[in-house]
């Protein structure tokens, strides 16, 4: 089927003019309550299924800093510049303030069976955390296209392939990934001027953009309500904490490599017709397009697959070392939330010979691992998704774990898989590896 991106638009311009007919052909008035009658109920088009995609690609960077960019506001002339210091020593950062990286919040488990343990085909466990409720619920759906696309599983609702799942030859789940998907930049601002910056000695001024939307009120009533956003050659100006305004001296852009992220659409479209590991894996490294997630999987002839390999921002740890500068943005550093020195190309992420995209890592340098006994991950980083066969070495901005505890629910995914090869685990079967263990060690709730 390719990747070609015309295939793609087709695609989501398929899915919207399927949910507009569906509108059309029911009415409004025989709608679930929640939704019956609603003024936000209308037909759609490919471009607006195409702005939900984009919402979910950016849901952990972008998304979650919303807040932080409506309030990056200029100072006045008048204002006096930063009060803390950026040399200054004692600097606190609010974690409420921060993204929400809690993976207790929107976590995952997810095992891959190999065929050294099932004695055959592989098995895969998806265990997936997000909400019960509201549009990021995942639906069950079987889509097929006749001779070119049949897969089964489950997507977040507006999402017109499928997230996780099946076909005939291959099974694969996602965990939210410890890498970082965003990074921000220090801005030194041109004095007397806060909206231009200096870059390599050289100013540059930002661009306004503004913004038009219009709300609901509680009376049912639109209101037309804008807002100015301010673009630098990095992104929008952010405030990523009360603690760092935008000051006459220094402003926060931010730099999601999702935003522009149009590879994730066709690289799940060929995920689903994928016939072994070795297929997956090379998708995987030809577009690097998945967003914010770890990737566990098997296939029929016995392969079990962990990979990180997402878009991430191309930063080494001596960069961190040497651009994270003094005062806040170390502070934040802290909580794994980067803050570079924007004022000069030194610091810009590196882009690797085999990345499909400038400022990202490229597959070569990103964890994964092959094995016939098993895989695992709950959201801790790559480190142990198989204790046997440590993965090592990687960078810091993709996991910061490495040698340190890690949490109940990893310690447990692999001491479930470790206490069925001994036969100790109190579940029917003995030491078999099979589709009713995984549906055991499921709801056994053990803890």
């Amino acid at each position: 089927m390719g990747c070609r991106r015309s295939q793609t638009r087709e695609l989501l311009s398929g899915y919207a003019d399927g949910y507009s007919r569906y509108l059309r052909d029911i009415g409004s008035a025989a709608l679930p309550a929640d939704c019956r009658n609603q003024l936000w109920v209308q037909p759609i088009n490919g471009k607006d299924a195409m702005k939900v995609l984009r919402k979910l690609l950016v849901r952990a960077g972008t998304g979650n800093l919303v807040s932080a960019l409506v309030a990056a506001v200029p100072p006045s002339s008048r204002q006096a510049s930063d009060k803390l210091a950026p040399e200054a020593t004692a600097v606190t950062i609010d974690p409420a303030y921060l993204p929400d990286f809690d993976v207790e919040r929107f976590g995952s488990n997810g095992v891959g069976l190999g065929g050294d343990l099932t004695g055959g085909a592989g098995a895969l466990l998806g265990n997936p955390h997000f909400p019960w409720n509201g549009i990021e619920r995942f639906y069950a759906v079987h889509m097929t296209i006749p001779g070119v696309y049949d897969a089964m599983g489950a997507s977040i609702y507006g999402f017109p392939l499928i997230n996780f799942g099946f076909n005939k030859d291959l099974a694969w789940t996602h965990t939210v990934s410890t890498a970082r998907r965003f990074v921000l930049r220090e801005l030194t601002l041109l004095p007397g001027n806060p909206t231009a910056y200096i870059y390599d000695g050289q100013p540059q001024a930002m661009q306004p953009e503004k913004v038009n939307v219009q709300v609901l009120q509680p009376g049912g009533s639109i209101a037309n309500t804008s807002h100015t956003f301010w673009l630098t050659r990095f992104g929008p100006v952010m405030v990523p904490t009360p603690t760092a305004p935008w000051s006459t001296t220094r402003a926060y852009a931010l730099t999601d490599v999702n935003l522009e992220n149009l590879r994730a659409f066709s690289q799940y479209r060929r995920m689903g017709q994928a016939r072994n590991i070795a297929e997956l894996d090379s998708i995987l490294r030809e577009q690097v397009g998945l967003p914010w997630v770890n990737t566990i999987a098997a296939d029929s002839a016995g392969s079990a697959y962990y990979a990180d390999i997402g878009a991430t921002p191309n930063v080494s740890n001596a960069k961190l070392a040497a651009c994270v500068k003094p005062g806040i943005s170390q502070a934040l550093a802290a909580a794994r939330v980067y803050a570079l020195d924007g004022s000069t190309s030194s610091c810009d992420p590196g882009t690797d010979p085999d990345a499909p995209a400038a400022g990202i890592f490229g597959g070569s340098n990103l964890p994964s691992l092959i094995r016939r006994d098993y895989v695992q991950n709950s959201n801790d980083s790559y480190w142990l998704a198989n204790p046997s066969q440590p993965l090592v070495g990687f960078l810091q901005i993709i996991g910061a774990d490495e040698g340190r505890p890690q949490g109940l629910r990893t310690r447990l995914g692999v001491q479930q898989v470790r206490d069925r090869m001994a036969g100790i685990d109190g579940l029917p079967g003995g030491t078999a590896f099979n589709r009713q263990w995984l549906q055991d060690v499921m709801y056994a709730n053990r803890h």
